[in-house]
This record gives structure tokens, C-alpha cells and sequence, in this order.
């Protein structure tokens, strides 16, 4: 079975002091990463934004453009006092947090993500979630709702598992985080 799940910290550990460097994950306003990335290393905080190169195409011409490869996000290796720094930076919304930690980046995968950027022309991102439409269980989350099998549907940015009813010819959506499912057999074996 695969295991999905939504952008998460990749380590629970918080710093052993607030002065510990780590790699922490931050929230830019749209389209402000390469600005928020060049005010950062002005102030001469470790930054890292991943790129990708694509071809555009314009009526009159073809260009080659640089763009994040994740949008919106940008990784700084701060301890807290600079963490605070980050956050009164022009362009950047918010530090992201998960389970009321700040989010961490591991050492190994900012390294592997600076690795990467030898070739920005070969790179994308693919979504983790389970994707609409495919068969789940539950796995997490709370204790009854676990062992539960259905159809994922997302509203309005929300997850959802729809348990359809045919006898009365209607359904039922369960709120659910996309951490707490797994792809059913059934499914994985589809695709």
C-alpha cells in the first residue's frame, strides 16, 4: 500500500535550543519567492527555492522561463531569532506549521533538492494526495473512523471520503485529513 500525505514536516524533533539552524518551510505571497529569496541572502540567512525552467510560448515568440518549483514555498536553515527575522521579510505570509510546530525541512532532502538543480529543465512536482475518485481506507485519525473504505472527493480544498448508500440513492462525505488514508489494493492496482 502507498502512503499519502500532505505537505508535512519530515521531522517531528524540535531544535535542542532556540539557536539550532534548521531548515524550516515559509508561506511567500503569490509570486514573490525569487524577491523574498534575494532580500533573505541580502540579510545573509541561508535560503533555498528550488527551480524549474520551462518553455513558454507567446503569440509572437518562445522563451525559456525560470519559475519555483514549488509555489509559493521557500526553505531558510534558521534558528528561532532568525526565524522571526524571516517573518518580518517583505513578501513572506507565514512560517508553516504542522501539529503546532514549526515545519522542518531534513538536512538530507535540501541537500538533495540543491543536487537537483543541475538539471531545472527536467523537473516538476507531483501531488501526493490521493487523487478524486480513487478508493481509500482510513488509517489514522480517529479510532472509529479507521478500517473505513470509500471514494475520495475534494470541495473547496477539503478531503473527503464519500460512502455511497445506494439503497436510498444518496451518499455521505466524511471530512478527513489526506494524511489519514491509504490507496485501497483495488486501486493501486488500476494505475
Amino acid at each position: 500500500m502507498k502512503s499519502f500525505s500532505t505537505m508535512s514536516p519530515e521531522t517531528s524533533k524540535r531544535p535542542k535550543s532556540p539557536d539550532t539552524e534548521v531548515w524550516r518551510v515559509f508561506y511567500t505571497r503569490a509570486r514573490a519567492e525569487k524577491k523574498a529569496e534575494q532580500r533573505l541572502e541580502d540579510r545573509r540567512i541561508e535560503v533555498l527555492v528550488p527551480k524549474k525552467t520551462e518553455m513558454r510560448q507567446w503569440s509572437d515568440r518562445k522563451k525559456e522561463v525560470t519559475e519555483p518549483l514549488f509555489r509559493n514555498y521557500l526553505f531558510a536553515r534558521v534558528g528561532e531569532k532568525d526565524r522571526i527575522r524571516v517573518l518580518r521579510t517583505n513578501g513572506i505570509v507565514r512560517c508553516v506549521h504542522f501539529d503546532g510546530e514549526p515545519a522542518q525541512l531534513r538536512e538530507d532532502t535540501a541537500q538533495r533538492l540543491k543536487k537537483i538543480q543541475a538539471v531545472p529543465d527536467r523537473l516538476s512536482t507531483a501531488d501526493l494526495r490521493p487523487q478524486v475518485g480513487s478508493t481509500v481506507t482510513i488509517t489514522d485519525g480517529p479510532e472509529r473512523l479507521r478500517g473505513l473504505t470509500g471514494e475520495v472527493l475534494e470541495h473547496r480544498g477539503r478531503t473527503y471520503v464519500l460512502l455511497r448508500v445506494k439503497a436510498v440513492r444518496q451518499a455521505v462525505k466524511v471530512e478527513v485529513n489526506a494524511k489519514w488514508v491509504e490507496e485501497t489494493e483495488e486501486t493501486a492496482q488500476r494505475t
